[in-house]
Formats: C-alpha cells, structure tokens, sequence
C-alpha cells in the first residue's frame, strides 16, 4: 500500500513507508510501551513550556522570547499553507494500521507538536543557550517518536518539522535582531 501526495519520489515514499513500520507499535507492544508511547505524545511539550519560561523569567532573557513569538507565528503560516497545497494523509488514514491517540485524519506534514518544541530548541541555540537547547532538542525527539510510535505522524513528518523549526527560529531571530537595532537607532 502505498500513500499519494507529498512525495513525488517513489523511493522517498517507500523509504518513509518502512521507517514508519519499524518505528511504529507492534500489535503485540506491551501495554506499558503503548502507555508511554501515548504520554510521551504530550508530556515533553509541557515540559518544555515550563523550561522556557523558567529560563526566560531567571534569567529576564527577553530576546530569544521575541525571537521565539515570531518563530512561532511563521510557523503556524507555514504549516497553513502546507495543509492547503500539499496535503498528505496521517499513516492510520492512509490504511497503515490504527492510531493509538485519538486525532483528526487531517493532513501529517509537518508536525505540530514536534514543530513547536524544535523551534524553540533551534531558537535557544541560535542565542547559544545551549544546555537549554540540547534539552529542548531531546524533549522534540521523544515527541517525535512517540507521535510516530503512536501511529499519528511519518518520519518525513519529522524531517519536515526539522526543517521548517530551523527556517522560522532563523527568521525570528533576524526579525529579533531589527527590531532591537531599529530601537537602537
């Protein structure tokens, strides 16, 4: 069974397919792994509010928090426009087995969740807080895994939210920067 729509290539498609079944829950995955699984889908986002805003507070850090709103709201563009010209199913839509946490069987590119917490991390580091980052980055790879675990996201899912956190944490942070040279002026 193969999936239609963002991935033109054959091999990338294929390459994606089997990635996401040998990541994903087995039928036979204990209820522990599933449990966890599930969890994890949620919990690291939590988490990594709460270490940005403890970071930023303690440290009254205001620039990558600037930086980070903008990041985010590019990234909310992005993954709009995403939805709207290049939809590709969710694996449990596309007929590769169920979803372990209930969702929407709308459009899998990029994730939102893994998204939001890359962005931040990628932010943190562009401002070389890096323990901060390194966290952050590892709080997004459990999300990940989890989301595709779960069945609910493709790795290309994945690679596409690396891509756009990267892109919008560059683009907040420049916007950061000429905001504050402008007021400097």
């Amino acid at each position: 069974m193969t999936t239609t729509g963002l991935y033109p290539l054959p091999a990338l498609e294929n390459w994606n397919i089997r990635l996401f079944e040998s990541l994903r829950a087995a039928p036979d995955a204990s209820h522990l792994c599933v449990y966890l699984g599930k969890l994890m889908t949620e919990l690291p986002i939590y988490l990594a509010i709460a270490l940005l805003m403890v970071v930023i507070v303690r440290k009254r850090d205001w620039q990558p928090a600037i930086a980070i709103a903008i990041a985010l709201t590019c990234t909310r563009l992005i993954e709009s426009i995403v939805k709207l010209y290049a939809y590709h199913p969710r694996p449990f839509a596309a007929g590769f087995g169920p979803a372990l946490v209930e969702h929407a069987a709308n459009n899998s590119m990029p994730s939102s969740h893994a998204t939001f917490i890359w962005t931040i991390a990628v932010s943190m580091a562009l401002y070389r807080r890096w323990k901060t980052a390194g966290v952050l980055a590892a709080c997004g790879a459990i999300v990940a895994w989890a989301r595709i675990y779960t069945g609910l996201h493709w790795p290309m899912d994945m690679a596409g939210s690396i891509v756009v956190s990267a892109l919008c944490a560059l683009l907040g942070m420049l916007a950061q920067q000429s905001i504050r040279r402008r007021r400097a002026i």
